[in-house]
């Protein structure tokens, strides 16, 4: 790679002339279209962000909340090895298929087209999402992937495939994945994130999950074709991880660019329930945990005594909600802090 895509960064304008991080309809285009989210970077700030503080084509970069793999696209683009850590699996399986180049469409589709075996026991704690028909297909694309990869740990052998070897079977696990929300029995809700099944009486129809899996597959084939060809062959490493505890050596990364979830009432594991339900079959997750553990979550987490060493100002700010007459300042606010 030539070294003037790295210039120094004291030699670099000021990183506060940045483009705006926002998201814009051109910046939902693409494999930055294939799930919607609500808390991502654009790529065009990411790789203007990345441009003035790589020193060569080997700075190693992190994302260590790494969500739809915005930061991951963007390293790519720029030839540079990358590391990204989430505690979501569906986030970090979906960061993945955004590098999974070594893709055969007819293998795709062979197996998204794959018999329904009617043999296979229906979990019953999916029976409230998702149809009969939608649940035994999503268990005999699920038991393909784990009779293919012949493994213990099926999803870290996913997220750490070093030579696309598994990118069939990840992409048709992912346009699984994706479907998964479309077809769920979902009520409509004001906030976009949260998620409930629906009443007795409410209407909703959805399209079957394969139906929906195959055109999902066929945009993402699509959409990896025309991406621009990378200058680097290395294969970024992706882990399902704590932030707090990452699994890494100290002193190994060069750059950190990441957008940390934050107490904005958007649950983001709620948002991704349907999706993380049929990730159970697969492996055993255990979906309150990863709420309680992500930054900004909506749950409490633990009630305490307020700490005198935290200052009189913050002390006082505290004791303001506790007063004041909003629905749910006493009760469910002041325990956010």
């Amino acid at each position: 790679m030539e070294t003037s895509l790295f210039p120094s960064f004291s030699k670099q304008h000021a990183l506060s002339i940045l483009p705006s991080s926002k998201l814009r309809k051109i910046d939902r285009i693409g494999v930055h279209g294939w799930n919607k989210d609500y808390a991502a970077f654009s790529e065009t700030f990411a790789i203007a962000a990345l441009k003035p503080l790589c020193t060569s084509n080997s700075s190693l970069v992190l994302d260590p909340f790494l969500g739809s793999g915005t930061s991951l696209v963007a390293a790519r683009r720029l030839g540079l090895p990358f590391v990204g850590i989430d505690l979501n699996p569906f986030s970090a399986l979906l960061s993945r298929a955004k590098s999974a180049f070594t893709q055969n469409s007819r293998k795709v589709f062979e197996i998204l087209d794959s018999s329904i075996d009617h043999k296979l026991n229906i979990d019953p704690s999916l029976r409230d999402w998702f149809s009969k028909s939608d649940i035994l297909y999503a268990t005999t694309i699920s038991k393909i992937i784990s009779d293919n990869l012949n493994r213990d740990d099926v999803l870290s052998h996913l997220l750490q495939d070093n030579n696309g070897k598994y990118d069939n079977l990840l992409i048709a696990f992912v346009a699984l994945l994706i479907s998964a929300r479309h077809v769920a029995r979902l009520s409509n809700v004001s906030n976009p994130v949260w998620s409930r099944i629906a009443q007795k009486g409410e209407r909703f129809r959805r399209p079957s999950l394969r139906k929906l899996s195959r055109q999902k597959a066929s945009a993402m084939l699509y959409d990896l074709r025309n991406l621009p060809s990378y200058t680097t062959t290395t294969f970024p490493k992706l882990y399902l991880a704590d932030a707090r505890n990452l699994p890494l050596p100290d002193g190994c990364v060069d750059i950190i660019i990441t957008s940390p979830p934050y107490l904005n009432r958007l649950d983001y594991v709620i948002n991704d329930l349907p999706q993380l339900l049929l990730l159970t079959l697969l492996r055993n997750i255990d979906i309150e945990y990863i709420r309680k553990s992500m930054i900004g979550t909506t749950k409490i987490v633990e009630k305490g005594s307020f700490d005198d060493r935290w200052g009189k100002t913050c002390t006082e700010i505290l004791k303001k909600i506790i007063r004041h007459p909003s629905k749910a300042s006493s009760t469910y606010y002041i325990w956010n802090y």
